[in-house]
């Protein structure tokens, strides 16, 4: 049975990331593989646990197959927003970077346990702690 992108499901993404400004000589989102910034990085969550609801990046995920591929481009002060409360590339964007390309490939996707959705829920609760912006 081919799994979509679900509440309560456990995704885990590839991400690829390259960063755009006004030297790239059009080399963008087309030339990712060239361009990119220590890619690709695995990214594991578990869907639609958010405490303020579904984060920017979950909207445009919902209802993906394992195997599809999405491609964005972000400006710089809009990249970590766009993932919200989940995890992200730890990644420093260049001072004279004007655009984050993203390429998202959905790599696995199944049913979260109990267990995995309270720890993932924990973990959220204990990073808002430690955070001094929230």
């Amino acid at each position: 049975m081919n799994q979509k992108v679900d509440h309560l499901k456990r995704v885990t993404l590839s991400c690829k990331v390259a960063f755009l400004n006004t030297n790239s000589n059009g080399h963008g989102c087309e030339n990712i593989n060239r361009n990119c910034y220590n890619s690709p990085t695995k990214i594991e969550f578990i869907y639609g646990i958010g405490p303020e609801g579904l984060a920017p990046i979950e909207f445009k995920l919902a209802k993906a197959s394992v195997g599809d591929t999405f491609h964005w481009n972000l400006p710089t002060h809009k990249f970590f927003g766009f993932f919200g409360h989940l995890p992200h590339p730890h990644l420093v964007i260049p001072a004279d970077a004007e655009e984050v390309c993203l390429e998202i490939s959905v790599d696995n996707i199944k049913p979260a346990s109990p267990r995995e959705i309270v720890a993932a829920l924990a973990e959220i609760v204990n990073s808002r702690e430690q955070c001094s912006c929230c």
